[in-house]
Parts: C-alpha cells; sequence; structure tokens
C-alpha cells in the first residue's frame, strides 16, 4: 500500500465538514456516526440519509474533495461555513479502509461487502477508467481520482493525530484556526477557494 500511495503521490487525504464542527473534531478526532450515537456526542452531519448503508464508517476523499456533494451540501446550509480537513494519508495503512471508484451509494456496491475492497487492487481501480470515461481524457493530476465522487471508507475512527491542517472557506477563519490551533503552523492553515470549487474536469461529469 505505501509503494501505491508514493508511485501515485498521494501524499494528503481530504474530508469536508461545517465549521461549526471543528472543535469536536479536534478534541475526538472524526469520530463515526453509529459512534457519535452511541456515545452521545452532538455533532452537524453533513450527509442526513447515508445512502450508502455504511453509518459506522467515514467518507474520505483522495486528492480533490467530492464537489458533487460538497456543493449541494452548502446550498443546503447557507448560514454554515465550511472546512476541509487535511489528513494524513497513512490513514489507508493504519485503519481498516474500503476503496469505492464510484460513490460508495452507487448501485452497484449494494450487497457488496466492503471487506472485498480493502486492497490495492481496489485503490488501484479508483484511478482506472470508470464508468465509460477514459482517465487519460481528463488531464487530472495522478493523485487525483478518476471519477470526482470515488470515496474511501474508513471503519474505524481517525483521531486527532492523523489531522495534518485545515484550509478555511475565508480568510477570517484561516486565522481563528492558526490562532486556536498553534501546533499546524502557518503554512498547515490556508483559505483555499480551489477547494471549495470544482474539478476542472467537471464537463465530463455532468
Amino acid at each position: 500500500m505505501q509503494d501505491r500511495l508514493n508511485r501515485r503521490g498521494i501524499t494528503y487525504l481530504l474530508h469536508f465538514t461545517k465549521y461549526s464542527n471543528l472543535p469536536g473534531i479536534m478534541e475526538n478526532g472524526l469520530v463515526r456516526r453509529s459512534e457519535l450515537e452511541s456515545r452521545g456526542l452532538e455533532y452537524s452531519f453533513n450527509d442526513d440519509m447515508r445512502l450508502d448503508g455504511h453509518p459506522n464508517s467515514l467518507s474520505i476523499s483522495i486528492g480533490f474533495p467530492n464537489y458533487r456533494m460538497f456543493y449541494p451540501a452548502r446550498q443546503k446550509y447557507p448560514l454554515d461555513t465550511w472546512v476541509v480537513l487535511v489528513l494524513r494519508p497513512s490513514v489507508l495503512i493504519e485503519k481498516p479502509c474500503a476503496f469505492y471508484p464510484m460513490n460508495a451509494a452507487t448501485g452497484c456496491y449494494k450487497g457488496i461487502d466492503p471487506a472485498s475492497l480493502q486492497t490495492v487492487e481496489a485503490l488501484d481501480a479508483m484511478f482506472g477508467n470508470v464508468n465509460g470515461v477514459e482517465r487519460n481524457t481528463l488531464n487530472i493530476p495522478d493523485n487525483f481520482t478518476t471519477d470526482p465522487q470515488a470515496e474511501v471508507l474508513v471503519f474505524a475512527d481517525i483521531e486527532p493525530l492523523y489531522i495534518g491542517g485545515v484550509a478555511t472557506q475565508n480568510k477570517a477563519q484561516e486565522q481563528e484556526v492558526r490562532q486556536a490551533y498553534l501546533h499546524f503552523g502557518d503554512d498547515n492553515v490556508k483559505h483555499y477557494p480551489s477547494l471549495f470549487s470544482w474539478r476542472k474536469d467537471y464537463q465530463h461529469w455532468q
């Protein structure tokens, strides 16, 4: 797995969440919904329905946020602001992860045991031709998944030590996060507008 990460240039993972969740995440880490409910922790969910059927998992992206979910979430909650957490790629090695070349809620995955997708070959498939789209026509970086909705489901909580930085939605939040979490350093907390937009190949996925 480490060899694949090195070859593909995967040096970070991403997870978007509401800014209001940040203090709890910094204290407890990213906690799966099933655990949040059993422990009685307060949290504002990004996805109320979890159509993938795996509330005992966390969804993370490789290379770029799933803007096809991120944009509608921001439209649904217009009064909220958001951050994108930058996670260390060691999550993929040290946590039980299932790799989905498309959105995990896609019908073709219904009834598929996530354990069958916890392989290096499943990771490779996230960067192959997907659903009739040839990757070499997209002109995207090597570390971007082919389908922008490809996701990794992590079947474990992700402790704060795996959080390497924060991308903020505006400059004011950048300063707030820097002051509140000095251990990140200025270089790892940035207002990063492009992560709140779409990938340059969006026309292929309309």
